[in-house]
Order: structure tokens, then C-alpha cells, then sequence
């Protein structure tokens, strides 16, 4: 299975780096405008609706990820807001104060494994 992974992800690397595109590829070069695949059901998937899903999906998907950054931005600014600090306050606070925070959570084991477990939680058993 690895090795057909890999052999498509070659294909691909090789037919993007080409310096001449073929007939194929040059009808699937799209401008600015154009650039997300019309939404329709797909009768029968083959490789040309292949490659424009997964090159839509790409695009979709960097889409997404800025959506979602925005999104959690504006949630951290809401939830230093509703105690009545700003972000740049909390971060200034450790960086000023890290020897002290270190000794806290040295000095106070149940905050220390709270707080390892609330950076790094585990799904699962």
C-alpha cells in the first residue's frame, strides 16, 4: 500500500514539474476566477475529476484553515476579555514571571499534572 502511495505522489510531483503540460492538464488550468470546481454530483470518478477534487479540496482546505484561525482568534480575544484582560497582558505576565510560575507548579503537584494534561491531552484510554 506504501508503495502506491508513493508511486502516485511521484506521478504527481513529475506531471506537476513538467515543463510542458499536456492537453489534459492544460484544460484543467484554471484562472483566479475559476479556481473552485462547480459543485455536482459525480457520476464516474477518473482521474482527470480525481486530480480537480483533490486540487479543489486543497484549496478548500487552505481556506478553511484561515476561517478557523480567525475564528480562534477572535475566541481567545473573547475569553481574555470576559476576565478583563487582553492576551498581550496574560503572555507579558509569563514572561515576566517564569521562575516564579515554574516554583508554583514545582511546589503544587496537583496544578502541575493539571496543567501538563491541559497541554497535552490524549484521546482515548
Amino acid at each position: 500500500m506504501m508503495a502506491v502511495i508513493l508511486v502516485f505522489s511521484l506521478q504527481i510531483t513529475v506531471a506537476c514539474t513538467s515543463d510542458k503540460p499536456s492537453a489534459d492538464a492544460q484544460e484543467a488550468i484554471t484562472t483566479d476566477d475559476e479556481k473552485r470546481m462547480p459543485r455536482r454530483k459525480i457520476e464516474r470518478l477518473d482521474s482527470k475529476t480525481f486530480i480537480e477534487l483533490s486540487i479543489d479540496l486543497m484549496r478548500e482546505e487552505t481556506k478553511w484553515r484561515g476561517e478557523w484561525a480567525n475564528y480562534m482568534q477572535d475566541k481567545r480575544k473573547q475569553y481574555y476579555e470576559s476576565f478583563g484582560l487582553t492576551e498581550k497582558q496574560f503572555s507579558e505576565f509569563a514572561e515576566r514571571n517564569s521562575t516564579d510560575l515554574q516554583r508554583f507548579l514545582r511546589e503544587n503537584p496537583r496544578y502541575s499534572q493539571e496543567y501538563a494534561e491541559a497541554m497535552y491531552p490524549h484521546d482515548g484510554p
